[in-house]
């Protein structure tokens, strides 16, 4: 499934991986390099979250084999939109009983009040935007997708990094060592004589 991308900003990939899949990213064709700031990358062996925070740059690498859960939920808008919206309505109020115009107070109170029935409204239907956080044992890699994001392509995405997950289990149980009495990292095999 290659991407076409060689190099992921400015990280070189180890020998014998290659990216799978992609989040949000768009590749300059001559050179194979990434062009965007927040992206997510899975290849054959790790995912690579590469962001901004506070206005840095930041990326975060994980194995595939440490990733225990992935959850893709819709990210919380806030009540940002509602308290705008209120103190518009509290401000038409205070406008209409403060200014002393016969035209211009009914007409400045209406403005503001529309703005703040355009504001709650703007707010309640909002496009939500998708929040993917995989679960390692060490923390969380949170990544959160444009508004535009086609959620089959997430989800795609998400089975996939579990496909790789058992592929990558299953080349590692086909090396294993044989033999008598052999210890392994988590494994030990008993062989009676």
């Amino acid at each position: 499934m290659g991407s076409g991308i060689q190099k992921i900003s400015d990280i070189e990939l180890l020998n014998d991986e290659t990216v799978d899949l992609a989040l949000n990213v768009e590749v300059s064709p001559p050179t194979g390099k990434t062009k965007n700031l927040d992206a997510v990358f899975m290849t054959n062996l790790r995912i690579i979250k590469i962001g901004t925070s506070k206005g840095k740059k930041t990326i975060v690498f994980s194995s595939l084999d440490d990733i225990d859960s992935v959850s893709v939920v819709e990210d919380d808008i806030g009540i940002r939109g509602y308290a705008w919206g209120l103190l518009s309505f509290a401000a038409s109020i205070i406008s209409w009983h403060m200014w002393d115009h016969p035209i211009g107070s009914p007409t400045g109170s209406l403005a503001l009040l529309l703005m703040g029935v355009y504001l709650i409204v703007d707010h309640k239907l909002s496009i939500r935007r998708l929040k993917i956080l995989f679960e390692t044992n060490s923390g969380t890699i949170e990544y959160l997708a444009g508004p535009m994001a086609n959620t089959q392509h997430i989800y795609n995405f998400v089975n996939r990094l579990f496909n790789l997950k058992e592929i990558n289990k299953t080349k590692l149980i086909g090396n294993r060592p044989k033999g008598r009495n052999i210890r392994t990292a988590n494994h030990r095999v008993f062989a009676p004589r």
